[in-house]
């Protein structure tokens, strides 16, 4: 039993053409994000590993139902152990959290609209499918308006060169600031 070589399996068919997440396009978020994102396993080059871990992060939309998600990653673990019949596998929850939308229609969206505008910026609407404290908000109550806005490019995120220019930062400083003043009065 070599669990890296389980492993290897089970991520070669979560990334091959059968595994397919069900899913329909949203309009701010468009589709799920699904990527495998930490490998642990192995202790020594001359031990054979007896245990393999791997942290896959699926982002998804408001449409999927994440047991369904939970099902089909279950469904080849068992489609590996025909392979592999000793295969002993375990699925962990580590965060699950559900995708959120505010209404594009809600004052605070459009206080928000507001004050960019009035600094210049774009007043378009849009969503992104990163994961944000806004989720914890939500969970303490299904009607708090959550808008996402900050300086920097989204591509760039948790990448090695990732930063944000001083100019933009600035200018985001004021646009907070004249959200704060028109929503509090």
């Amino acid at each position: 039993m070599n669990a890296i070589v389980h492993m290897n399996e089970i991520i070669h068919q979560l990334l091959g053409e059968n595994f397919k997440l069900q899913y329909e396009e949203d309009s701010k978020l468009g589709g799920p994000t699904f990527s495998i994102n930490v490998i642990q396993g192995g202790a020594n080059t001359n031990v054979v590993p007896d245990r393999c871990s791997a942290n896959i992060d699926i982002r998804t939309v408001p449409s999927q139902d994440h047991n369904q998600i939970i099902g089909q990653i279950e469904g080849v673990i068992e489609n590996v152990k025909q392979q592999y019949p000793d295969l002993k596998s375990e699925i962990r929850i580590l965060n699950d959290q559900s995708s959120m939308t505010t209404s594009d229609d809600d004052p605070f969206v459009k206080t928000v609209q507001v004050a960019v505008g009035s600094m210049g910026g774009s007043t378009k609407l849009g969503g992104i499918t990163g994961y944000t404290d806004s989720s914890q908000f939500v969970q303490a109550d299904k009607d708090f308006p959550v808008v996402v806005l900050g300086p920097g490019v989204t591509a760039q995120a948790h990448q090695p060169d990732e930063h944000v220019d001083i100019d933009k930062y600035l200018e985001c400083i004021e646009i907070y600031k004249a959200i704060a003043k028109n929503y509090l009065g």
